[in-house]
């Protein structure tokens, strides 16, 4: 079943949600399908609608406009795999695949890690983020996808520069 990478800009850490439903709205109000609790996100932003070709997001003329891989949406587009959505300080990470099969990835790799040295550089999240980076200050895993080969991203615990890759 498809699922999402919810992260917002300016926090660390994300969350999964699966789209268990044929029709998801996201937005700010607890009424939501996928609530985000941000204030620069419209009540009920934009709509994911599964189809029979695939998932599709469109927006719910919000205030800010939805974008997909930094594009304006004009009109509802497919999502394919890794798409970013950005509505408002949220952004969505489209997968296709399985939530359950990451979960268990993500603690298979985690297990690894602890068991092995502590001068290791710990493993990046298995999210499935189109990329991630390391920080040179602080060891932190953040993720560069949204950002053009080259554009440094901030570390969110220690201020430190990450090149995207």
């Amino acid at each position: 079943m498809p699922f999402l990478t919810v992260r917002v800009k300016g926090t660390e850490g994300y969350t999964r949600f699966n789209l268990g439903k044929d029709r998801t709205v996201i937005g700010r109000a607890s009424a939501c399908d996928l609530a985000v609790p941000t204030t620069n996100i419209s009540r009920e932003h934009c709509l994911l609608v599964k189809r029979e070709d695939g998932w599709y997001v469109e927006d719910l003329n919000s205030s800010n406009g939805t974008y997909v891989n930094k594009v304006k949406l004009a009109a509802p587009r497919k999502l394919a795999e890794k798409d970013i959505v950005k509505a408002g300080a949220a952004r969505l990470t489209y997968h296709d695949g399985d939530i359950n099969q990451v979960e268990a990835l993500e603690v298979e790799a985690r297990r690894q890690s602890e068991a092995g040295d502590d001068d290791d550089v710990p493993l990046p999240p298995i999210d499935g983020l189109a990329s991630a980076g390391a920080c040179p200050a602080c060891g932190l895993w953040v993720s560069t996808a949204h950002r053009t080969r080259g554009e440094a991203v901030v570390c969110p615990r220690c201020q430190g520069n990450i090149p995207a890759g």
